[in-house]
């Protein structure tokens, strides 16, 4: 018997992709620094089930390199609990990697990325 039975409903907006790359291009060229927040959700990753591929689902990959392209200054966030591939990795100055965090995920973000809080281990 499967260990969450039941049924999942949900609903997503239904987004141009082309017009939401385009958007987030233009805010990039106006910001002085660009954040991209990035990754995987449950609906890509869960117990029981294998991604085929470590790349990041539908264009991401597409949107970060165009947000890169018109804001050098770009820091780009990735969340997964897994491996994923970053094929433009080398050409961010700052990459944060920040797992699930849970119900404060976003001010958690906020605290590393504005110097609030050191995100560094130390023994």
């Amino acid at each position: 018997m499967d260990s969450n039975p039941g049924v999942r409903l949900g609903g997503a907006e239904v987004v141009d992709p082309e017009r939401s790359i385009a958007e987030a291009v233009q805010l990039a060229k106006e910001a002085d620094v660009a954040i991209a927040i990035v990754g995987l959700n449950g609906d890509w990753e869960t117990e029981g089930y294998d991604r085929t591929t470590l790349s990041l689902p539908g264009r991401t990959d597409e949107l970060v390199e165009k947000v890169i392209a018109a804001n050098p200054n770009t820091i780009v966030v990735t969340q997964s609990g897994s491996s994923i591939t970053l094929p433009w990795a080398d050409k961010v100055p700052a990459l944060v990697h920040a797992w699930y965090l849970g119900n404060a995920t976003g001010d958690a973000i906020a605290d590393v990325l504005f110097g609030k809080h050191n995100p560094s281990g130390r023994l």
